[in-house]
């Protein structure tokens, strides 16, 4: 299981084409051509994987949505990024003073 830091901050890859189909999205990765679809949470990480939300203001802004346990939106969160890592779909941005976010 991948372990993010709070701090990280999560950043779609260039070279991916996504459309949201309410409730969910579904991800192209244009160099594989490989399909992604998530679900309605998936869809709202991915919304905020904009280098500029921290995984842990995404799990602060889902747990406002959602009626869940906060521990474990955060280990579901992890694990989707996990997951958008693992096939290229994000990387993990840097902060501004080139430090790891």
């Amino acid at each position: 299981m991948t372990k993010f830091s709070l701090h990280d901050k999560p950043v779609r890859a260039e070279d991916i084409a996504f459309q949201s189909m309410p409730p969910d999205t579904i991800l192209l990765n244009l160099r594989t051509g490989y399909y992604f679809s998530t679900n309605p949470l998936g869809a709202e990480i991915w919304r905020r994987c904009d280098g500029e939300h921290t995984v842990g203001a995404i799990v602060d802004e889902l747990f406002e949505l959602y009626d869940v346990d906060r521990g474990r939106l955060a280990a579901d969160v992890d694990e989707f990024l996990g997951r958008l890592l693992e096939e290229g779909l994000i990387h993990v941005g840097k902060a501004r003073d080139g430090k790891d976010a």
